[in-house]
């Protein structure tokens, strides 16, 4: 139940590049109902542990450019550079339909 608590803040405060260290994530879940003794007891478990190297080796399989960076099928990275500016929206629909029958 800690990330419906804290997602919507560490979003915003990710999207203002408010962090600057890890204190000041650890902050951002204080601030929103968790303790001080449950972030300092998970921070490091194995879990998160596995997951943020998984997520690692996912940025170097992936060569991710950017956030949001979006993939299709494990195998396609759809670049928005190269999509109409007038219709977005529809040619990124397309695109990805068009990918995924790869």
């Amino acid at each position: 139940g800690v990330e419906d608590k804290v997602k919507t803040a560490l979003f915003e405060s990710a999207q203002a590049n408010a962090f600057k260290s890890m204190d000041d994530i650890r902050q951002k879940f204080i601030d929103n109902g968790i303790t001080a003794e449950q972030f300092d007891g998970s921070i490091n478990s194995f879990a998160v542990n596995a997951l943020v190297k998984k997520q690692q080796n996912l940025v170097k399989q992936f060569q991710v450019h950017g956030v949001p960076d979006f993939y299709v099928n494990n195998k396609f990275r759809v670049n928005p550079e190269g999509l109409s500016r007038e219709d977005f929206v529809g040619d990124y629909v397309k695109t990805v339909i068009e990918l995924l029958k790869k």
